[in-house]
C-alpha cells in the first residue's frame, strides 16, 4: 500500500518530482501535529534553539536570540536575549539572562536585565534579581526577590476617568459600637 500517490510517469522518469503528502499527514515544525495546540507559550513559534526533553545538558550555555530549554540541565546559562523554560525543564544553573519566562522548575538564582515571567506551575527556587516581574497563580517561589540597585524607578501608573469609575466605592469598616436610638419628637 502507498501512502503518496505515484503515476507511472514518476516512477520510471525520476526527474518528475513526487507528490507531496497529503495535509493530514504533515507535521508542523515543531513536530505538533496538524490542528494539535502547543503547551509552551506563544513564543515558541519563534524560538532559534531548543533543548527538547530527551536531552540531560550539563556545562555552560552562552547564546544571543531566543533558547527554549525543556530539558534536565545543570550548569548556567548566559544571555542578553530570551530564555523559555519549559514545563518539562529541571535546571540546577545560576540564570543570567534579559527575559526570563518559566513553567519549568529552576533550582538556582536568577539575574534579568529586563524581566522574569513565572507561569502557573513554574517554580524557583533561588533569588531572583530584576526591575520587573510578574508571577501566574500556582506559582512555587522560595527565595528573595531583588531590584538591581541601578534600575529606573517605575512609571506611575495613569488613571483614566473610566477606570476611575469603574474602582467602586470604599465603605468605612462596620463599628461594633450599638448605633444611637432615634430622637423622638415631644
Amino acid at each position: 500500500m502507498n501512502l503518496f500517490p505515484v503515476s507511472k510517469k514518476s516512477a520510471a522518469d525520476p526527474a518528475v518530482p513526487i507528490a507531496p503528502p497529503p495535509d493530514e499527514l504533515r507535521l508542523r515544525p515543531d513536530g505538533a501535529a496538524p490542528g494539535e495546540r502547543l503547551r509552551a507559550s506563544r513564543d515558541r513559534a519563534a524560538t532559534t534553539s531548543t533543548l527538547n526533553p530527551h536531552l540531560s545538558f550539563e556545562g555552560e550555555l552562552k547564546y544571543t536570540g531566543k533558547v527554549s530549554v525543556d530539558c534536565e540541565f545543570r550548569g548556567s546559562i548566559v544571555t542578553s536575549d530570551t530564555l523559555l523554560v519549559g514545563p518539562s525543564a529541571v535546571v540546577h544553573a545560576n540564570l543570567t539572562v534579559g527575559v526570563i519566562e518559566i513553567s519549568g522548575k529552576i533550582h538556582g538564582d536568577v539575574k534579568a536585565t529586563k524581566s522574569v515571567r513565572i507561569l502557573s506551575g513554574g517554580e524557583v527556587h533561588g533569588n531572583i534579581e530584576t526591575p520587573t516581574i510578574s508571577m501566574e497563580e500556582g506559582v512555587v517561589f522560595e527565595g528573595s526577590c531583588s531590584r538591581p540597585p541601578d534600575a529606573p524607578a517605575p512609571a506611575p501608573e495613569k488613571v483614566t476617568r473610566s477606570a476611575a469609575r469603574a474602582t467602586p466605592p470604599i465603605y468605612p469598616a462596620a463599628s461594633t459600637a450599638p448605633a444611637p436610638a432615634p430622637r423622638t419628637a415631644p
